[in-house]
């Protein structure tokens, strides 16, 4: 199990220059990022503006950014120091500092203490763990920290998908997601699917037929989403019940 969080940190070390260059210059990642933010706008759930809103895997704020400009306060995690330093650079840039507090966590060991956030996001994080052991101790720490009533939004690689059969990483059962959020009192509220558009495509096919992918992707997002390569999950953590009263 070390050996793979290891191997996981090792490829997401690059610095904050190398990943917008990946993520953001190039047109084949931004042509990916941008029908993500698709999905992640019509997904990200509502709260308060006083709400307590946590992102792990902040990266140099692909998520941050646009969940800043729903009006929200939130903290940024992310295990890469690199990552946060651009991160912190553009929303100083963008007036934002005073609503997003930047820091380095681990999403297997997060400093904070149970239920104390509202809603936890975390995009594309999850999937990068190559064993269900790690996603279910991921997961669950998340959990943790969720207070009863508050939301977690997030995704991971649907094993069910057609596109599962030529993928050479770890993809999960939507069942065992759903029994992993149950073990930690949270259900699923909604769901949506990413069907065909991924880098290899983009690579392989070109920007103008991988638009038309991601056109399709859009059109099938809520159809049968457990079947679906890319399964992005908004969860609701339980209300604890009050105690008993009596007549």
């Amino acid at each position: 199990m070390a050996e793979s969080r290891e191997r996981t940190q090792r490829t997401y070390s690059m610095s904050g220059e190398e990943y917008d260059e990946w993520r953001v210059s190039d047109k084949r990642g931004a042509l990916l990022s941008d029908h993500d933010l698709r999905f992640f706008r019509e997904l990200f759930p509502a709260v308060e503006a006083d709400a307590r809103v946590l992102e792990i895997g902040a990266g140099t704020g692909r998520f941050t950014i646009p969940a800043l400009e729903t009006g929200i306060s939130l903290v940024a995690g992310d295990i890469n120091e690199s990552l946060l330093a651009s991160l912190k650079r553009k929303i100083a840039e963008l007036g934002l500092s005073d609503r997003c507090e930047v820091r380095v966590e681990n999403v297997f060991e997060l400093s904070f203490a149970d239920a104390e956030f509202d809603l936890v996001f975390s995009l594309h994080v999850i999937p990068r763990f190559l064993n269900v052991a790690d996603q279910r101790a991921a997961l669950t720490e998340i959990a943790r920290v969720i207070k009863p009533g508050g939301k977690l939004f997030f995704n991971f690689r649907g094993s069910r998908s057609f596109y599962n059969l030529v993928y050479a990483g770890h993809a999960t059962d939507p069942a065992e997601v759903q029994d992993i959020l149950a073990d930690s009192g949270m259900r699923i509220t909604s769901m949506q699917g990413k069907w065909l558009l991924t880098r290899k495509l983009i690579n392989l096919v070109g920007a103008g037929p991988a638009r038309l992918a991601g056109a399709c992707d859009w059109a099938l997002r809520r159809f049968l989403p457990t079947r679906a390569w890319d399964v992005f999950v908004v969860a609701e953590k339980e209300a604890r019940e009050g105690p008993a009263t009596g007549s």
